[in-house]
């Protein structure tokens, strides 16, 4: 009972005199290791470094333990954004990320996403001085990484706040008259009336009776009653007998009861037992009962077990359970 009294006392003051619960906690381990969670800065650490203290003393130049979580190279906002604070530990100056070659080498798509994270999530200070475990972001997977942490500097404890210039993101690949956009291989489109020649965004000048067009390859379509010559815009000139149409290739189709002959529209004669159709290349079909011979609509003599059609090339077909012989129909 004394000895466990004794241990319990040698134990109690060896935890009150370590300081590492004290210093920073931060689910310290068995072997004295943990992630820092809070008062990092006034140990030289930054949150979410996982290190071990040898022997339970806050007092150490660099942790005696390293992760072996590789460095994040690769283009994601995540590892964008990593990087950004890891630059600012070092006291690397930050406000013309366009001249950072891990920044521009990522697709812009990234590199947004990235900064406005920056921008709205964290700066400097709340980053590394005030945020708790209870709304920190996850440890940067980048810290663990050994080379990074023994050639990393102690970082000052002096807050900072400044963010990068909003023309660090874009202003080095997007061109004047052009829009970011998730949308495009290049990364952005041109604005409305301009279009995109090579790497940049030239104005559009439509001719004389056009329009300007998003729509259109070469920027602009011709007004209605024009069709496009070349480059110009020339007036359709419909016959008599023909109205203006933006779906024609001439600019016009004939009126009803009118065909296109050439450059005019003359009258569709429709015979006797025959009806007007746009869709009938003489403009006209025969009535039902009749066929066409000619410029006429013959009656169709329909013979014995058969009736008339439509559909057929004499106007009949014969019964079931006949075949046609001649203009006739015998039984099977």
């Amino acid at each position: 009972m004394k000895k466990f009294i004794i241990v319990t006392v040698v134990l109690t003051a060896f935890l009150a005199t370590s300081g590492v619960v004290q210093a920073h906690p931060g689910n310290t381990a068995s072997d004295g290791c943990h992630y820092c969670r809070t008062n990092c800065a006034k140990w030289g650490e930054v949150y979410g470094a996982r290190h071990c203290h040898g022997g339970y003393s806050p007092s150490y130049s660099y942790p005696t333990y390293r992760s072996t979580t590789p460095y994040h190279e690769t283009c994601t906002t995540q590892s964008l954004y990593d990087k950004y604070i890891y630059e600012k530990t070092r006291g690397t100056e930050m406000n013309n990320l366009s001249s950072k070659p891990w920044w521009t080498k990522c697709p812009i798509s990234v590199r947004q996403a990235a900064y406005k994270r920056i921008q709205n999530n964290f700066s400097e200070e709340t980053y590394m001085e005030t945020t708790t475990e209870s709304n920190q972001p996850p440890p940067p997977s980048w810290w663990y990484n050994e080379q990074t942490r023994q050639t990393a500097p102690k970082r000052s404890t002096t807050p900072t706040t400044s963010l990068p210039t909003t023309t660090s993101s874009t202003s080095d690949s997007i061109p004047a008259n052009a829009y970011p956009s998730d949308f495009s291989s290049r990364g952005w489109f041109c604005n409305s009336g301009y279009k995109q020649v090579s790497s940049e965004c030239q104005k559009i000048i439509p001719p004389a009776n056009a329009y300007i067009s998003d729509l259109s390859s070469q920027g602009w379509f011709c007004n209605s009653g024009y069709k496009q010559a070349g480059n110009q815009c020339q007036k359709v000139i419909a016959p008599a007998n023909a109205y203006l149409s933006d779906f024609s290739s001439s600019g016009w189709f004939c009126s009803s009861d009118y065909k296109q002959y050439g450059n005019q529209c003359q009258k569709v004669i429709v015979p006797t037992n025959a009806y007007p159709s746009d869709l009938s290349s003489q403009g006209w079909f025969c009535k039902s009962g009749y066929k066409q011979a000619g410029n006429q609509c013959q009656k169709v003599i329909v013979p014995a077990n058969a009736y008339p059609s439509d559909f057929s090339s004499q106007g009949w077909f014969c019964n079931y359970g006949h075949r046609q012989v001649g203009n006739s129909c015998i039984s099977n």
